[in-house]
């Protein structure tokens, strides 16, 4: 890391970015870090599943960023076969290979924690 140039952690959260930035010349060596988990866990997995299901279904299919898959052509890629559902009754929409599935649901989205490392 530079002289002077300053870690920043960033956390997301349904939708929102909160920010924090401690300068290297701070005194503190070492932060603790909290385990991230979504605010709607099970239904933010599923919807990494789908995201999972329509990249391999590309891959395997030479598709383009455009196109758009049918729930028939990702069961194969769901384990048992089975397409992922919200557990509090949201309808997923696929979207196109380059977007990401989305649920229903208010409040119900595809969420990462983002890091950045400087």
């Amino acid at each position: 890391m530079q002289q002077g140039f300053p870690l920043t952690s960033v956390v997301v959260q349904t939708n929102t970015i909160t920010g924090a930035a401690f300068p290297v010349t701070s005194g503190r060596k070492y932060l603790r870090a909290k385990t991230y988990r979504p605010v709607h866990a099970e239904c933010n997995g599923n919807l990494k599943c789908v995201r999972n299901a329509k990249q391999r279904w590309a891959r395997d299919y030479g598709r383009t960023s455009g196109d758009m898959p049918t729930r028939e052509e990702l069961s194969p890629y769901y384990q048992d076969g089975t397409e992922p559902h919200c557990p509090a009754g949201g309808v997923y929409t696929l979207g196109s290979t380059h977007e990401n599935p989305q649920c229903s649901l208010p409040g119900h989205v595809l969420e990462e924690p983002v890091i950045l490392v400087y």
